[in-house]
C-alpha cells in the first residue's frame, strides 16, 4: 500500500509562516516512500511547486490532489494544469463535516484517478 501525506488547515484564519512555507520540499521528498499520494487542501505555498513537479516525475509522488493554487485565480500556464498526475478537487473545508470527510474523499478520488477511473469529487474531467 502507498503512503499518503495530507496537508490540511483546520483554522481558516491561520497564516503561512516561515516554518510552514515550503514544508514539503526537495529534502522532504528525498526521504519519502516512493509512490506516495499527497493531498493539499490547506495552502499552496506549503509545497515547493518545483520540488513537487520533480517528485511527480521521478515517481516519489504518485499523484497530487489539491484544491488550492499558487495564484488565485490560477494562471493558464500553471504547471499543475494538464499534468496527468495532478487532480483538482472541490473545496471541502467549508464546514466541520467537510473537514472530517475531506481526507477520505480526496484519497478516494486520487486512487480512482490513478487507476484510470473518473474521480467523484473533482472539478477537472478526465479525457
Amino acid at each position: 500500500r502507498h503512503g499518503c501525506c495530507q496537508l490540511r488547515r483546520p483554522d481558516a484564519q491561520r497564516r503561512l509562516n516561515p516554518t510552514s512555507f515550503h514544508i514539503l520540499n526537495a529534502d522532504v521528498f528525498s526521504k519519502m516512500k516512493k509512490g506516495c499520494y499527497v493531498v493539499n487542501n490547506a495552502r499552496a505555498d506549503l509545497i515547493d511547486q518545483s520540488a513537487m513537479l520533480a517528485a511527480l516525475e521521478d515517481g516519489t509522488v504518485k499523484a497530487l490532489a489539491i484544491d488550492v493554487m499558487h495564484d488565485e485565480p490560477p494562471l493558464p500556464d500553471d504547471p499543475y494544469f494538464n499534468h496527468p498526475q495532478v487532480l483538482f478537487a472541490r473545496t471541502l473545508r467549508l464546514h466541520e463535516e467537510g473537514l472530517r470527510g475531506m481526507g477520505e474523499k480526496c484519497v478516494g478520488d486520487v486512487e480512482r484517478f490513478v487507476n484510470g477511473e473518473a474521480p467523484v469529487n473533482a472539478k477537472t474531467k478526465l479525457a
